[in-house]
């Protein structure tokens, strides 16, 4: 067999090298019985004689020395076949295939990995922008996906981590507020026009609030739905009611004074955190757990409540 051949290749280039059984067995790990078969298995295979050993001599035939040069390049070929792995492995560089939600993309991620990128300007990046919940990441090559939801299923051989809490809160336009009743409990929104999410098959109209102790689940009615957290934003926006929308997406809102909180001392309770849908912890590429932690980073920051002031 060829694997056999190339591992007695290796240990005729280890003996030649040492010029010894024993510190060529000691290199190998291996018997300085297991060096001796070897090098006879050698000798009678290839019918010649390889090395002529006395109690003091130890000196490689003719044949001896040219077989070793092919055992060298056999070597060499190995090392460096590992070490231009290990290289791979443990560089961040190359094509790195990125599939996000087009809010968070746009908002977030392509603003913030020019960054990235100049701290590893060898990696390109590639961004697949998509609300595709059935994506097939394997065939579309993607290496790691950032999406949003209560739970979110994947394929086997892939790990979901959760990156960042999706922070929630409700706002309405100053415009919106001087017309109708400011909301102090969440029961006041039942009277209000609420701007309503879907996603999928899923209607976000029961908006759940926590405060200390207290739960309330308010169930909202509105004249907008739809399935874009940016279109909520601007909705909310140009005063067409209440709406309840990620933290993330309203910094320039806020601080234009376009969109107000209300009900700030309540708790937002609905759980749709980000996840980093990426392949198998095991193995995974070096340039993977960068953008992963980097991305991280970005979440954590944008999702805080707390820096909209």
């Amino acid at each position: 067999m060829l694997s056999k051949k190339a591992v007695n290749m290796v240990i005729f280039a280890a003996l030649v090298k040492h010029q010894s059984f024993s510190r060529a067995a000691a290199s190998l790990g291996v018997s300085v019985s297991h060096i001796s078969k070897t090098l006879a298995g050698l000798e009678q295979s290839l019918g010649v004689k390889l090395i002529e050993r006395s109690t003091r001599n130890f000196t490689p035939t003719q044949a001896g020395l040219q077989f070793y040069e092919s055992c060298t390049e056999l070597v060499k070929a190995v090392e460096k076949g590992y070490t231009e792995i290990e290289s791979m492995r443990d560089e961040v560089s190359g094509v790195f295939r990125l599939a996000c939600m087009p809010n968070a993309g746009t908002a977030l991620l392509i603003p913030a990995l020019n960054d990235l990128k100049k701290q590893y300007p060898a990696l390109e990046v590639e961004i697949v922008l998509t609300l595709d919940h059935s994506l097939d990441l394997l065939e579309e090559g993607i290496d790691l996906w950032i999406t949003a939801g209560r739970s979110t299923s994947i394929d086997q051989g892939y790990v979901a981590q959760r990156l960042a809490d999706n922070k929630l809160i409700v706002v309405a336009s100053p415009d919106y507020l001087i017309r109708n009743k400011v909301p102090s409990h969440p029961n006041d929104l039942k009277d209000l026009n609420c701007l309503i999410y879907e996603k999928g098959n899923e209607i976000f109209d029961t908006w759940p609030f926590s405060k200390g102790g207290q739960s309330v689940n308010v169930n909202v009615k509105g004249n907008f739905m739809i399935n874009s957290a940016n279109a909520l934003c601007d909705a909310a926006e140009s005063g067409w009611g209440i709406s309840l929308v990620p933290t993330f997406l309203i910094d320039d809102q806020f601080k234009d004074r376009k969109l107000i909180q209300v009900l700030s001392d309540w708790h937002v309770a609905l759980d749709l955190p980000f996840y980093g849908i990426y392949p198998s912890r095991r193995y995974l590429p070096n340039k993977t757990k960068v953008v992963v932690e980097f991305i991280k980073e970005v979440l954590v920051k944008a999702c805080n409540p707390d820096r909209l002031g």
